[in-house]
């Protein structure tokens, strides 16, 4: 393992350590589910079938190489990467709604990997390529994401004060952390950018734009803000989708396409961000 594979993979431990100290076990006597299982569908519908079919009329309409075609429709199918919740409540969001979004999600994309994976494994060109190395690389995903999630719920399950007053260390440690991941990222593949025309990079814009007008359009209610909706939306799990490009469809052409589409979707996600903010400093200012 490289030295930059170790930054981003400590990185990523740390930003989902922050967001399993978010849990609170208040909210399970409360009720967790209650009121959130039917917005929770409307955001499902929309990642899990308005996306794609957006995705799959771009790869029609327009003329697309098949490379990034491949890339687009697997980002299309895994929304929501384990980020999600650390940057929404950085913003401000109250957690249990983006929390409870990102573990449903993570959920439902674990069943269309699997899913997945079963047709390929019945498809000649990809049977060969499925097998323990395939179920190796998503235990590893797994257990870099789920693993120190579970390590900071239980702390904050063990040890509620103490939990809470490390919320706000750590999540200045996860903002230096996701710098760290974007450069690290951007420098270990900074040659892949050569890669991708500026017509390539036309559609991978316009997909993300289009993912977070779709997120826009959806508004869960009044104790459900759309920031979640959106950034969940335009936000697509990447390193799912290169784990599964790469070790199930042998495709690691398709890196420097979802290289350049987490540069441009940070960019557009810090924009939203950064517009939520203005927006509610605005509505907070007399007069």
């Amino acid at each position: 393992m490289s030295t930059g594979q170790c930054l981003l993979a400590g990185g990523l431990a740390l930003a989902m350590l922050y967001t399993g100290l978010l849990v609170n076990p208040a909210w399970l006597t409360r009720g967790f589910l209650r009121g959130k299982l039917r917005p929770f569908a409307s955001m499902a519908a929309l990642n899990y079938l308005a996306v794609p079919v957006f995705a799959l009329g771009m790869t029609w309409l327009l003329p697309i190489d098949p490379t990034l075609a491949l890339t687009l429709l697997t980002l299309a199918a895994l929304p929501c990467p384990p980020l999600v919740p650390a940057l929404v409540t950085m913003d401000g969001e109250a957690p249990d709604w983006p929390l409870f979004v990102f573990l449903g999600f993570s959920l439902v994309s674990l069943l269309v990997v699997i899913a997945l994976i079963a047709a390929l494994a019945n498809a000649t060109p990809y049977a060969a390529n499925i097998g323990t190395d395939t179920a190796s690389k998503l235990l590893q995903y797994f257990l870099l994401v789920y693993g120190p999630m579970t390590v900071g719920a239980l702390f904050r399950f063990l040890a509620p004060s103490a939990g809470e007053r490390l919320i706000r260390p750590v999540r200045a440690l996860t903002g230096i952390g996701m710098l760290l991941i974007l450069g690290v990222f951007a420098t270990a593949h900074r040659d892949e950018f050569a890669n991708v025309s500026v017509g390539d990079l036309v559609m991978l814009f316009g997909f993300v734009l289009g993912c977070v007008a779709l997120g826009a359009l959806l508004k869960p209610g009044a104790d459900r803000p759309r920031l979640t909706a959106i950034i969940s939306t335009c936000f697509r799990n990447v390193a799912l989708a290169i784990a599964f490009a790469t070790v199930v469809l042998r495709r690691p052409d398709v890196t420097a396409y979802m290289v350049v589409y987490s540069a441009l979707t940070l960019f557009v996600c810090g924009a939203v961000l950064g517009l939520c903010k203005l927006t509610a400093a605005r509505r907070a200012a007399p007069g």
